[in-house]
């Protein structure tokens, strides 16, 4: 891949190299276990669920029975908003994968 001479883009007008440079880069966030209160993301069998994690790290199902992931994950945000609660979603390794924070990180 060819390396982006920010004086060639800028000498054009764009003003690029200085807008790429400004953006933060956002890397996903993950946990091993999910904080109480929480919603969580995942396939049941051939359906998907929405859960909601419990002060002892267990889980119980909020929603279940979504035929796709786009109905369930629009119910896993829906909960979570109204909640104030973040939402995750299932990921590899038994670990979770932040999709959405609503909570105010301290």
């Amino acid at each position: 891949m060819a390396s982006l001479d920010c004086a060639v883009v800028n000498s054009l007008g764009g003003g690029l190299c200085a807008t790429l440079s400004a953006m933060p880069v956002r890397r996903d966030t993950f946990t091993a276990r999910l904080p109480c209160g929480d919603f969580l993301l995942s396939p049941t069998g051939l359906t998907w669920g929405v859960r909601r994690a419990n002060d002892n790290g267990s889980v119980a199902d909020a929603f279940a029975g979504a035929p796709d992931r786009r109905r369930a994950l629009a119910t896993l945000l829906s909960l979570a908003d109204g909640a104030g609660a973040d939402a995750w979603e299932a990921a590899a390794g038994g670990t979770f994968r932040l999709l959405k924070r609503n909570r105010v990180s301290a």
